[in-house]
C-alpha cells in the first residue's frame, strides 16, 4: 500500500512539474508575440499612390516630341537592361493567345523617375521627368490639373521615398479571333502614356 502511494505522489509531481514548464513556454510565447507586435507597430506606415498623368502628347521647350522620347528611352531598357521575361508582363505569345484581355509590352515594368516643380501661368505645376540608361532624365509628361492639390499635399506634408514610372500604351497584343473562328494575337501599336507611383511616409514617423 505504501509503495502505491508513493506512486503516485511521484506521478502527480511530474504532472505538476509539466504544467509549470508549459505555462513558462506558453508565457515566453506570448510575450514574443507582444514585443513582436509592438516592433510592427512602431514600423512606419508606407503609403503609396498612383497618378495617371497627362501631357505626353506634347513637345518639350526644347522642341523634342515626348512621345519620341518615352520611346526612345524604353527602347534603350530592351537593349540594355530588360530580358524577354520582362516584356508582355512575361506572358509569352501563345499565353497571350488564350487570355482574355490586352498585354502592354512594357506593363508592369518600373522605370525610374522624379517630379519637378514649375509654375505654369502663375500657378505650382509638376512635369515628369524619365531616366534613361545614359543616367540623364528627360521631360514626359505632367501631374493632372485636377490632382496638383493632392499631389503638392502629399509631397509637402509627408517624406517622400520613392517615385517610380509606368508606361502604359506603345505595342499592345491581344488575344482575339479572327474571321474563321480560329484563336490568334493581335498586335496594335498605342501612344504611349505615363503613371506615376510615389510612395511615401508620414514626416514624424521613424
Amino acid at each position: 500500500m505504501a509503495w502505491f502511494l508513493l506512486i503516485i505522489s511521484i506521478v502527480a509531481l511530474i504532472a505538476s512539474i509539466i504544467r509549470v514548464t508549459t505555462t513558462s513556454d506558453d508565457s515566453d510565447e506570448n510575450n514574443n508575440n507582444s514585443n513582436n507586435s509592438d516592433e510592427n507597430d512602431n514600423k512606419p506606415k508606407i503609403k503609396r499612390m498612383l497618378f495617371e498623368c497627362v501631357g505626353e502628347m506634347a513637345d518639350n521647350d526644347n522642341g523634342k516630341n515626348r512621345q519620341d522620347i518615352i520611346k526612345r528611352i524604353t527602347k534603350n531598357y530592351k537593349k540594355e537592361i530588360l530580358s524577354s521575361a520582362d516584356l508582355f508582363n512575361g506572358y509569352s505569345t501563345a499565353e497571350i493567345k488564350e487570355m482574355y484581355g490586352s498585354v502592354s509590352e512594357f506593363e508592369d515594368v518600373e522605370f525610374d523617375g522624379i517630379y519637378k516643380k514649375v509654375e505654369y501661368k502663375g500657378k505650382p505645376a509638376y512635369i515628369i521627368l524619365m531616366k534613361d540608361t545614359d543616367d540623364n532624365y528627360y521631360e514626359v509628361a505632367n501631374i493632372a490639373k485636377d490632382d496638383i492639390s493632392k499631389f503638392e499635399d502629399i509631397v509637402n506634408n509627408n517624406e517622400v521615398l520613392n517615385t517610380v514610372i509606368y508606361v502604359t500604351g506603345g505595342k499592345t497584343k491581344e488575344g482575339t479571333y479572327n474571321d474563321y473562328g480560329k484563336e490568334i494575337v493581335e498586335t496594335t501599336e498605342l501612344n504611349y502614356g505615363i503613371d506615376l507611383r510615389i510612395s511615401f511616409k508620414n514626416k514624424d514617423e521613424k
